[in-house]
């Protein structure tokens, strides 16, 4: 089990939910700050999918995400090399059961085309680091306009 200490709120803001993206695109994945975000979008991390108490298919995240270390670990440590190989990204179940092209109970969540499964499949090719205590944190949120007068 790795060290995992989570020193920023279990609130996280996504780029990639908002369509938005990131200010540099040739930077690396974060686990917390992309792919954590990624899992609540599609209903991945939901109760009534692996956010359930005791998961699905052998597969169990924490809900809505609330245990990013737990999450990590849980992909990157347990049955290595089958939910995330990082020697071959495309053979990794995180990948291939989303995508459909491996039976999948939940459906299909995106396909092999979409941003989605590129940033799953980057952050797998780049090693599958989980930075949840050494990940960007937000420190400013503005919405514009400041004042709207209905």
């Amino acid at each position: 089990m790795r060290n995992c200490q989570l020193t920023v709120p279990a609130l996280m803001f996504s780029l990639l939910a908002t369509g938005v993206s990131p200010a540099n695109a040739d930077a690396s994945i974060s686990f917390y700050r992309d792919i954590m975000p990624l899992f609540a979008k599609h209903g991945c991390s939901a109760g009534s999918c692996h956010g359930n108490a005791n998961g699905k298919g052998g597969f169990k995240l924490s809900l809505r995400g609330e245990n990013p270390c737990q999450d990590a670990s849980t992909l990157t440590d347990k049955l290595p090399n089958r939910r995330v190989s990082t020697d071959d990204p495309d053979l990794s179940l995180l990948l291939r059961k989303p995508a459909k092209l491996t039976d999948h109970e939940g459906g299909e969540k995106f396909t092999v085309q979409s941003e989605s499964y590129q940033l799953l499949q980057k952050w797998i090719a780049e090693g599958a680091h989980q930075d949840v205590g050494s990940a960007p944190k937000l420190t400013k949120l503005e919405a514009t306009p400041a004042e709207q007068i209905l």
